[in-house]
């Protein structure tokens, strides 16, 4: 139905005829402003309402962290939420390296501050077809490297990294493992014969079907999709953070 004219001009409009279950009712729009007038004029008729502050575009740039232990390191799951991205960083003796960055650059330099951690590779799975890798900015401010699969579409500097290769921090590495599929150059990082970042390479419904194409160590866990856990790897906990642009309904923020 399209309540849009109504709605500027004071009025539910087909909205007036629809039946509505018990409880609170979420109006959403691009960025916030219409969605509020339904929600005004829905309280006006005695329903629970509350508005998406900020709409689809404050929703798009949401974030939240989860964090666990896997094999004596840190990992700080960065969700950004409405897409869908999952970015890592992963510590080992309070030296960092992030995979997939997804949000603002700033959102990596305060978690890695407020951590007392020092950052020192930003690494990319693959060449991000649908949406822009966000990697390059935070490896700029903290003076670290960026790593991305060999390949000749980046037309910028980095460090290439083949089968095999290892990005070292802390009393780690991350190990290189090409797994063509999603892309062309798509590679997993494997952590310590513990933990995979397969970034878009495995989804959680393919799990017990199939894993990337490669050569997984004996009782490797798998981190899935951009990536998050299966396997070994134990689950984030829930404790975290969240973006402070992150969507609020009706002044409570969402939780």
């Amino acid at each position: 139905m399209d309540a849009y004219a109504d709605l500027q001009s004071g009025r539910l409009g087909p909205l007036a005829e629809l039946s509505l279950a018990q409880g609170p009712v979420v109006t959403v729009c691009g960025v916030g402003r219409t969605a509020a007038i339904a929600t005004e004029l829905l309280r006006a008729n005695g329903v629970e309402a509350l508005t998406l502050d900020g709409g689809m575009r404050a929703w798009s740039l949401a974030w939240n962290t989860a964090q666990t232990t896997i094999s004596d390191c840190q990992v700080v799951q960065v969700r950004r939420t409405g897409k869908g991205c999952l970015s890592y960083t992963v510590e080992s003796q309070s030296e960092a390296i992030v995979i997939d960055a997804s949000v603002d650059p700033e959102v990596y330099v305060r978690l890695l501050s407020g951590r007392g951690w020092r950052l020192v590779a930003v690494a990319d799975t693959h060449i991000h077809a649908d949406h822009l890798s966000r990697s390059s900015p935070p490896a700029h401010l903290e003076g670290a490297g960026l790593v991305l699969p060999t390949q000749d579409s980046a037309q910028y500097p980095f460090r290439p990294v083949a089968d095999g290769d290892r990005s070292v921090f802390g009393s780690t590495a991350l190990v290189a493992m090409r797994t063509p599929g999603h892309a062309a150059e798509s590679t997993t990082y494997l952590l310590d014969n513990t933990a995979a970042f397969t970034g878009d390479t495995l989804f959680s419904q393919q799990r017990r079907q199939a894993r990337p194409r490669g050569r997984y160590p004996p009782g490797a866990g798998v981190a899935r999709a951009s990536p998050s856990y299966v396997g070994q790897a134990s689950p984030p906990t829930a404790r975290g953070e969240s973006g402070v642009s992150r969507p609020r309904l009706g002044g409570n923020t969402v939780r």
